[in-house]
C-alpha cells in the first residue's frame, strides 16, 4: 500500500506546485511541479509492476511532454500579424525557448531522460535481478541513450547550446555501442570505427558553426588514430594467429578506407595516417618472411646503396624536384 500512497501524495504535490505557479505567476515553479510529477510517475510504475517496455514508453512520453513547450509557437499580437500579412512577408518562427517556463521544463525533461538511462544501466550492471518494471536491459539502454541524444540535439538550437550537440552525438555513440554489444560483436574495430566517425563528424560540425572556424587538425589525426592506427596495433600485438589475421584484415581495410577518404576530402591526416598504418601492418606481417630471406634483403639493400652513391648528384636534383611537386600537390589540402 505504500507505493500507491506515495504516488497519490506526489500527484497532489504536483497539483499544488502547479496551482502555486499559476497564482503567484512564477513559471519557474513549473520545474518543481515537473520533478514531483516525475516522482509520481515512478511510484505509479513501481506500484503497477508493468512490463519494461511500458516503463520506457511512459518515461519517454513524459520527457517529450515536458520538452514540447520549447517548440510551441507563441501567439503573435493582432497588430503584428496584420502588419506581416500586409507586407506579405512570412513572419519568422518564434521559439518559446525565451519564455520563462520552457527552459525549466526542458531542463527537467533532460533530467528525466538521463534518469531513464541510469535506470536502464543499473538494470544491466546490477548483480541482483532488478524488479520487472525496471528491467530494461541492453536494448532499453540503447533506446534510452538514443532518446537522450535526440533531446540534446534538439535543445541545442533554440537554447543556443552548441555543446549540447556534441553531448547528443556522444549519447548516440553510446547507443550504437550498446547495440553492437547486444548483437554479440566481440571485435573492437567496429566500436573504434564509430568513435572515429563521431570525432570526424563533430569536427566538421564545429567548423560549420560559423565564424572563422576550421576543422581542427588534431581531430583529423584522432579520427585516423581510432580508425586505422589502433586496429594496426591490435594486429601487431595479437597473440594467436587467428586474432592476428582478423585484426590485420580490419587494419588493412580501414587503412585503405582512410587513404580513400583523405584523397576524396583532401585531408592530409587521413591520407598519411592511413598510409602509415598500412605500412606498419604490411611490414609486420611480412617480417618473418623477410627474416627467412635475409640474404636477398641484404643484397637488395647493398645494390640500392651502391646505386645511390654512384648517382648522388642526380638523386639530389630528383629529390628536390619531387619535394617541390609534393608541396604543390598538397598545397590546397587541409
Amino acid at each position: 500500500a505504500a507505493a500507491p500512497d506515495l504516488a497519490a501524495g506526489l500527484l497532489l504535490a504536483t497539483l499544488a506546485w502547479v496551482a502555486t505557479a499559476l497564482l503567484v505567476r512564477a513559471p519557474a515553479l513549473g520545474a518543481a511541479a515537473a520533478l514531483t510529477g516525475w516522482g509520481a510517475l515512478l511510484a505509479a510504475l513501481a506500484w503497477l509492476e508493468g512490463p519494461p517496455w511500458a516503463t520506457l514508453a511512459a518515461l519517454t512520453a513524459y520527457a517529450a511532454l515536458l520538452f514540447a513547450p520549447t517548440f510551441a509557437r507563441p501567439r503573435r499580437p493582432a497588430r503584428a500579424a496584420t502588419d506581416a500579412a500586409a507586407s506579405r512577408v512570412a513572419p519568422a518562427p518564434l521559439s518559446s525557448a525565451a519564455r520563462p517556463l520552457a527552459a525549466p521544463l526542458a531542463a527537467v525533461s533532460l533530467l528525466v531522460a538521463l534518469g531513464t538511462v541510469g535506470l536502464a544501466a543499473w538494470s544491466v550492471v546490477s548483480p541482483s535481478s532488478p524488479a520487472r518494471w525496471v528491467d530494461l536491459g541492453q536494448w532499453g539502454l540503447a533506446l534510452a541513450l538514443a532518446v537522450l541524444g535526440g533531446q540534446l540535439v534538439l535543445a541545442a538550437r533554440p537554447y543556443r547550446l552548441e555543446v549540447a550537440e556534441y553531448a547528443g552525438g556522444l549519447a548516440f555513440l553510446g547507443a550504437a555501442w550498446v547495440v553492437l554489444d547486444g548483437a554479440g560483436v566481440g571485435v573492437l574495430e567496429p566500436y573504434l570505427v564509430l568513435l572515429a566517425l563521431y570525432i570526424a563528424g563533430m569536427s566538421y560540425r564545429f567548423a560549420a558553426a560559423g565564424g572563422h572556424r576550421r576543422v581542427p587538425v588534431a581531430a583529423d589525426w584522432a579520427a585516423v588514430a581510432c580508425a586505422a592506427w589502433l586496429p594496426a596495433l591490435l594486429a601487431v600485438s595479437a597473440r594467436t594467429p587467428a586474432d592476428a589475421l582478423t585484426h590485420a584484415a580490419w587494419a588493412v581495410g580501414l587503412s585503405l578506407a582512410a587513404i580513400a577518404a583523405g584523397i576524396v576530402l583532401r585531408v592530409r591526416g587521413y591520407l598519411f595516417g592511413g598510409v602509415a598504418a598500412l605500412v606498419l601492418v604490411s611490414v609486420w606481417r611480412s617480417f618473418f618472411l623477410l627474416v627467412e630471406l635475409w640474404w636477398a634483403v641484404l643484397g637488395v639493400i647493398g645494390v640500392a646503396m651502391l646505386v645511390i652513391a654512384l648517382t648522388w648528384e642526380r638523386q639530389q636534383l630528383l629529390l628536390a624536384r619531387t619535394g617541390r611537386l609534393v608541396r604543390e600537390f598538397f598545397g590546397g589540402w587541409r
